[in-house]
């Protein structure tokens, strides 16, 4: 073999081992690994590295690539695919973390009370360990755990030193009916408080809210007002046993309540003894006059080394208060059920209260913790009551509620009846009470909304029976308002009535025009009833006065004994009670007369004839109308005549509007009825 074909030899042979080293390195699998902030890929013998990015895998891609092709190794088209895939498999795993990293990163906090899920959850104890006390309302079951845990939080039941009550404990027993709760809660009132049987049902009503405040839209505040050795703490400490969850302590600070109240998932009760400076406190009185409904919060400024910061507290829950005075703020004093309390020996006190006693109050509030639990997802009956309105109606309304059902109810009822007379009476003997009366009087025997002040000025000395001195005509005094100046009246008439001054006739003497309009809405308000009808009539007050109209308006019709019916009840968890279009509207007051004329449509003369001609005999329950339509199916009744045909009624639609009765002619709310057999 000559040297030259030797050499052609080694060439080939060189060369088909290059071919087949680069085809064995196109066929090595690439293989990653991230470190920090570097990427490591190797080929074959071949390592190179680059910056790690998961945000940004293309550009890893690509300087992966650079610096390979810079060694001498080209990868293939196989390889590139590899590669990429490797790298998009290290992006998912870098972004998901492993399981019990997750558990380890989720935020621990302390939790009384709350729902997750289909899960409703109440810390308690077993044994001296806390706990959560856990309903599954699907399953219809309860259980124990050590913790509740969501996608991003892990619940753990607060401990006793971070609650300002006795902690609940757990009890195998079944859950009593709401009526058996009742009684129980009752008879402890009737053992340790002597206060009227109507208060003791008060009482036991306001503890069973207690555990079901989520349920309404307003909660009442309780008063006991007495002297010392009254009663008044002892009630206090009753509703510190039994009620859900409550702050109890003597002239409690702003910031204590502002920090109980932090978590708006526990809904739970503030009972503050020694309270009679409470009016002195702006920071409380806020708190007060704000929590009695849902979703009311309180601005505080939080100040630091870096900002000024506003940060709104929740105040919504049940109050009680035990002072030896009401509070005085007027404002606050009307959010206020007042309980007045006397020196008397109940039969059963907490000095020498035995261990069978505390054995009582532990089992039941344990039993009501777990009614609580039970009905979460069950809504009190929402109805409306037709007497009560206004603020009566935000206080007394969510106790009537939680016993409707109930045997209470009735005696419940009847108390609201009682309170609503009284403050009727109460507000007929205020100044403004009197000064609605008689505005109102003159404007019917003049037939005319404007009203010279002297008229106004005489009639109120004869009414408050005044003694005038003749040195003074300006002003008088009065038994029970003291001294009563034109100035006072004049600045009142002008605030009550949002009425405007005016000279009338060739003397022009000082007077006022009246909205008639605003004039029925103060009479409603002050339940004069009878000289509001009248002022309909003559001033034809129809287009829009419902909505003025504040007493009388009602949601629903109730039977004669105050109950809800079937027709105007419904069930519904966000129910609220509704009092927009039982308020006088800012913009109407604040209109002139002349338009407030050309807003009112003139009453056909049919209409009012009806009204005369017809009349009701309530007793004997007979009603007599000549324009008494005989056949119709679906009628208009006022409430009164609805009372007087309830045998005869099928169906009262709920909604009430102001208008005509067809039974009775008289301009009142009216209801939609179907009678039964088409006619009257």
């Amino acid at each position: 073999m000559s040297i030259v074909s030797m050499t052609d030899d080694w060439l080939a042979k060189t060369v088909k081992a290059s071919e087949e080293t680069k085809k064995k390195l196109e066929e090595e699998k690439p293989i990653l690994r991230p470190k920090g902030g570097v990427i490591f890929a190797q080929i074959g013998d071949t390592v190179v590295s680059a910056a790690w990015n998961p945000k940004k895998p293309d550009r890893v891609l690509e300087n992966l690539l650079k610096v390979f092709k810079k060694v001498g190794v080209k990868a293939s088209n196989t390889q590139v695919q590899e590669i990429n895939s490797e790298l998009n498999k290290l992006i998912v795993s870098h972004t998901t973390i492993p399981e019990e990293e997750e558990k380890i990163k989720k935020a621990q906090k302390f939790k009384e009370a709350g729902r997750y899920r289909n899960m409703f959850f109440e810390s308690i104890y077993v044994d001296g360990v806390a706990k959560f006390l856990v309903y599954d309302s699907e399953k219809d079951e309860f259980s124990v755990s050590d913790k509740i845990e969501t996608e991003t939080e892990i619940y753990l039941p607060t401990p006793k030193d971070q609650i300002p009550y006795e902690p609940y404990e757990y009890i195998e027993d079944d859950i009593p009916t709401k009526e058996e709760l009742y009684h129980e809660i009752y008879s402890i009132m009737d053992d340790y408080l002597v206060i009227p049987e109507e208060w003791k049902n008060l009482l036991a009503a306001f503890v069973l809210l207690s555990y079901e405040q989520a349920k309404v839209s307003t909660v009442p505040y309780f008063a006991f007002v007495g002297d010392n050795e009254s009663g008044k703490s002892t009630a206090l400490e009753v509703l510190k046993r039994l009620s859900y969850r409550p702050l109890h302590g003597t002239t409690i600070p702003v910031a204590d309540m502002f920090g109980y109240l932090s978590d708006e998932e526990v809904v739970g009760v503030i009972l503050e003894d020694e309270a009679q400076g409470l009016d002195r406190d702006v920071d409380k009185v806020k708190i007060y006059k704000s929590g009695y409904k849902k979703g009311s919060k309180v601005p505080r400024t939080l100040l630091t080394d870096y900002e000024r910061k506003i940060i709104y507290f929740n105040t919504f829950c049940l109050k009680a208060i035990a002072a030896e005075s009401a509070p005085t703020n007027k404002g606050l004093k009307e959010r206020f059920l007042t309980c007045e309390m006397v020196h008397a020996v109940p039969k059963k006190t907490f000095v020498h209260i035995t261990p069978e006693e505390e054995k009582r109050f532990q089992d039941l509030r344990n039993k009501l913790l777990k009614y609580k639990l039970k009905h979460a997802l069950e809504p009190l009956q929402d109805f409306s009551v037709e007497f009560l309105s206004g603020r009566l109606e935000e206080l007394l309304l969510p106790l009537l509620r939680v016993v409707y059902g109930l045997s209470a109810y009735t005696t419940i009822l009847e108390f609201c009846k009682q309170l609503v007379a009284k403050k009727e009476r109460e507000g007929k003997e205020t100044l403004e009470g009197t000064l609605v009366y008689i505005v109102a009087s003159i404007m019917l025997e003049e037939k005319s909304e404007k009203i010279e002040f002297e008229k106004i000025w005489l009639r109120l000395q004869n009414e408050l029976e005044g003694t005038v001195d003749e040195h003074k005509p300006n002003v008088f005094e009065t038994p029970e308002f003291g001294t009563i100046s034109k100035q006072l009246i004049g600045r009142r008439t002008a605030d009550i009535f949002g009425a405007q001054k005016a000279r009338f006739g060739k003397e022009r003497v000082n007077g006022y025009v009246f909205n008639p309009k605003v004039v029925a809405a103060l009479l409603s308000k002050y339940r004069y009833k009878d000289l509001k009808e009248e002022l309909v009539k003559i001033f034809n007050l129809e287009v829009e006065s419902h909505k003025l109209l504040q007493g009388d308006s009602i949601d629903a019709i109730d039977s004669i004994s105050g109950e809800p019916t079937k027709e105007n009840t419904t069930i519904s968890p966000d129910s609220q009670i509704k009092n927009a279009e039982k308020t006088p509207e800012k913009s109407q007051i604040s209109k002139t007369p002349e338009e407030e004329n050309n807003e009112i449509s003139s009453t056909r003369s049919q209409d009012i004839a009806s009204i005369e001609s017809s009349r009701h005999h309530l007793k004997d329950k007979t009603v007599e109308n000549e324009n008494n339509p005989k056949t119709k199916k679906e009628i208009k009744l006022c409430h009164d005549c609805i009372i007087v045909l309830e045998d005869k009624i099928e169906k009262v639609e709920p909604a009430p509007a102001y208008g005509f009765c067809d039974n009775c002619g008289k301009y009142a709310l009216v209801h939609n009825v179907v009678m039964r057999g088409g006619s009257l």
